[in-house]
């Protein structure tokens, strides 16, 4: 007996007011539930690796070590436990922004085909997405953090944020700075640092030496009162000044003259 005749013969013996409802009922659950099935079938797909591309400036370095070696021998035993991100371009493409290990192994372990979660993002949504999914990888490389907080900043350049935004706690605005910088040096600087031959500060002798020294600075000074109390109170002074400038930029960004 199929569903249709299930359903008649479920229903034969109500009143006809009372099979109204019961197939009302019935047809809300179908389209939720088909409703789940297109939503689930949407999300986890299986994409062919050759329709993938990298998130322009990703970055998120990729090895062909021995870890990557080990993962490569996993999916081969035991499949992709574990789905990456795309999105969909707006040339029918797709854009990788978690899995570029996961990604790279396929690969290796000769598949063609990468199990994913297609998200529908704008470009900015999927940065933000990508940050936030990669950041929770177990170590990231000086080189790797100065590049993420980069993006970060570029990102929310015509936001206003009360807090900073850290990768570790023992990050504060000196240090991002200093690894924002490592991306002018020489690759094989960038590679010294991140095997940690030598430390960040020597990396950046050079940079620090030539930059403007705080002290050497034009500093904004604000003296009317209004305008002080319309930066919130628990900005440190020394923050003022970005906070004005992200202030203005985002006043011209709305039209305002």
């Amino acid at each position: 007996m199929d569903i249709r005749e299930q359903i008649r013969t479920a229903i034969s013996d109500l009143p006809d007011t009372e099979k109204v409802i019961v197939l009302s009922i019935i047809m809300d659950a179908i389209i939720e539930k088909t409703r789940d099935i297109r939503q689930d079938a949407r999300r986890m797909c299986n994409i062919p690796i050759k329709s993938i591309d990298s998130f322009p400036g990703h970055p998120f370095y990729v090895d062909d070590d021995e870890n990557m070696v080990d993962l490569v021998n996993s999916i081969r035993k035991y499949g992709m436990l574990t789905p990456g991100a795309v999105r969909i371009k707006e040339d029918g493409r797709y854009e990788l922004l978690s899995g570029h290990r996961r990604l790279r192994a396929c690969q290796l372990a000769g598949l063609d085909r990468f199990r994913c979660e297609v998200l529908d993002l704008s470009h900015e949504e999927a940065a933000t997405f990508m940050i936030e999914a990669n950041r929770q990888r177990l170590r990231l490389r000086p080189t790797e953090k100065g590049l993420v907080y980069s993006l970060h900043e570029e990102l929310n350049e015509d936001r206003l944020e009360d807090q900073l935004f850290r990768l570790e706690p023992q990050d504060n605005l000196k240090t991002i700075g200093k690894l924002k910088r490592l991306d002018h040096l020489i690759p094989e600087l960038k590679d010294l640092v991140d095997k940690g031959v030598i430390a960040l500060m020597p990396a950046l002798i050079d940079s620090i030496m030539d930059e403007i020294k705080p002290n050497q600075k034009d500093k904004l000074v604000l003296r009317d009162q209004e305008t002080i109390a319309q930066i919130p109170a628990d900005i440190p002074e020394y923050r003022r000044e970005e906070y004005v400038a992200k202030a203005l930029r985002l006043f011209r960004k709305i039209g305002g003259k």
